[in-house]
């Protein structure tokens, strides 16, 4: 075979997400969907205007695959907000549409068609959690990304993060949106011993904001005049990013950067742990002899990160 056509095969993903509020998740899926074989997209809670959102997206991405969500089909409350809608109109999609199914019976539908490398947890993990309650294969190991978690800064001692915040400071445990918005499928994720899983929490996230200057910088440098035709991940990344920027100074990158740990972990610093769940908040505990561990990240390089993150590579 000529070197040309030699190519390495990209791992197949899924991603469960509250997609159509906090525009992370828009950011996160075009990085991921650049990088990745996107299998399905699970969403939570699943209202139809945030299915619109996601079909308008896979559609200008070239992607036909199964949206699941978790709440109940038929239900007709919604949740999309801010630029999404007007983002939405601009490339001619509807303001609501259908799932294929629910979360757990698209995730069978993936599996039936073949084998699931990865899973990314960018929202409350209900589908995902209630997929490997009542999946029986055992002879499996998947990699799972889950944005969510805290680790105290006391669980440290031997690290010196770069960024620390005066919030944090002293806390063992931490509220945190996606993990606590289905607590009980969370724990799933933290037990389960098919799953290889890293925590991307909040005492590292909430240090990672990009400006609006580096926004201006980066959009000069990589507009496609300078670097020629971008793929359609890229271009609807800077879509969404315009339509951000147009009323923002600044956005803190959740679920970008998480999605960023997940394809190049090497340039985060991680620690072993046990993310555990008390009186509605989570924090990180070291792991008793025979309970299951995951890595959690302490710290990462930001520079690395930002350059991975603009040009979707």
């Amino acid at each position: 075979m000529p070197a040309s056509e030699v190519f390495e095969k990209r791992p197949s993903l899924v991603i469960e997400t509250d997609l159509g509020r906090d525009p992370d998740d828009f950011f996160a899926i075009c990085y991921l969907a650049q990088l990745r074989d996107l299998k399905a997209i699970l969403i939570s809670p699943g209202d139809p205007d945030q299915v619109a959102l996601a079909r308008t997206m896979l559609r200008g991405l070239d992607l036909d695959i199964p949206i699941g969500v978790s709440r109940p089909l038929g239900q007709e409350k919604r949740s999309v907000g801010g630029w999404y809608p007007r983002w939405v109109q601009s490339r001619g999609g509807p303001d609501v549409a259908t799932a294929d199914g629910s979360g757990v019976e698209v995730l069978n539908s993936v599996l039936r068609s073949g084998p699931l490398d990865e899973l990314f947890v960018c929202g409350p993990p209900k589908s995902t959690g209630q997929f490997l309650k009542q999946w029986s294969d055992q002879n499996v190991r998947i990699k799972l990304t889950v944005q969510g978690g805290f680790l105290p800064y006391s669980y440290l001692s031997d690290l010196d993060p770069q960024y620390r915040l005066a919030k944090f400071e002293g806390l063992n445990v931490c509220s945190t949106f996606n993990l606590g918005g289905a607590k009980e499928e969370a724990q799933i994720l933290v037990t389960d011993s098919r799953l290889q899983a890293q925590f991307v929490g909040k005492n590292v996230c909430h240090t990672l904001v990009y400006t609006r200057d580096m926004y201006d910088k980066d959009r000069l440098r990589l507009h496609p005049v300078h670097v020629g035709p971008v793929s359609n991940a890229r271009a609807i990344w800077w879509e969404g990013m315009d339509c951000h920027f147009s009323y923002k100074e600044g956005k803190a990158l959740h679920d970008p950067a998480a999605a960023v740990m997940h394809v190049h972990p090497e340039i985060g610093t991680w620690v072993l742990g046990r993310p555990y769940y008390e009186r509605g908040k989570w924090g990180t505990r070291p792991p008793e002899d025979s309970e299951r561990s995951s890595r959690v990240l302490a710290d990462v390089c930001r520079p690395i990160l930002y350059q991975h993150l603009v040009a979707l590579t």
